[in-house]
């Protein structure tokens, strides 16, 4: 990808900031609701498959909001990053 294509590609994360911020919230959300998952089977089941089996998804479903979480936060900081490369 050359230095254009970069600069269109980042001008076009960053003109839209709230939607970039909903995509934030999103991935926070996902992260919480893996964590609590995680912590509710850790200490409110006994120790069985589906407990296991729970942790699990809820670390999936936290890794998933991470990735979430982290595109949402690099999209509000294309702006930042237009300026600072390019001087736009």
């Amino acid at each position: 990808m050359n230095k254009q294509q970069l600069r269109l590609h980042l001008l076009r994360m960053a003109q839209n900031p709230q939607h970039s911020f909903q995509i934030f919230v999103a991935g926070v959300f996902l992260f919480s609701v893996g964590v609590g998952a995680i912590l509710y089977a850790e200490h409110r089941l006994a120790p069985s498959v589906s407990r296991e089996l729970l942790a699990s998804l809820g670390m999936l479903i936290a890794g998933a909001g991470v990735v979430v979480t982290l595109s949402g936060y690099l999209r509000l900081c294309a702006g930042r990053v237009l300026k600072l490369f390019f001087g736009d």
